[in-house]
């Protein structure tokens, strides 16, 4: 391809400094999302060991699970007020569509995540595992990009 008469010929995308930086970027958090899901989903596997002692048919747990899981819904009250997590935050599937992450809320949605499937919660690591990949993404691509 020719560029136009009078215009300099526009190089590759694969050979502008612009493109390897973010890829470096990509790199570099792509490895720290790795071992922040790895850090999350042991801490829950091995928190989640109270609960799996028993058989998994009806009644087979013991009657002090109903405590534990009280105790939960009440610690994860606890830290949805201290993290001023809102009532509602954007699902995952929203948080996809819309292309954004707010950085500010994932602390919380950690916490929340892991103190409820400790807990014994019947649900996936998958908001929290999404928030914590994405967020650091959203704070480096807001600093290079936003900054005059």
């Amino acid at each position: 391809m020719t560029a136009p008469p009078g215009q300099a010929a526009v190089p590759p995308v694969t050979q502008q400094r612009e493109f390897w930086v973010l890829m470096g970027y990509a790199v570099v958090l792509g490895v720290f999302g790795a071992f922040a899901a790895l850090i999350f989903v042991g801490v829950i596997t091995f928190g989640g060991k109270w609960y799996s002692d028993s058989h998994p048919g009806w009644f087979g747990g013991h009657w002090w699970w109903a405590a534990v899981a009280a105790a939960s819904g009440v610690a994860v009250g606890l830290v949805r007020r201290l993290t001023r997590l809102p009532w509602k935050t954007p699902g995952l599937f929203e948080d996809l569509k819309t292309e954004h992450v707010d950085p500010g809320l994932v602390p919380g949605i950690a916490a929340v995540s892991l103190v409820s499937l400790i807990g014994g919660a019947s649900l996936g690591p998958e908001k929290a595992l999404g928030a914590l990949a994405a967020a650091p993404f959203a704070m480096v691509l807001m600093a290079a990009f936003l900054t005059p």
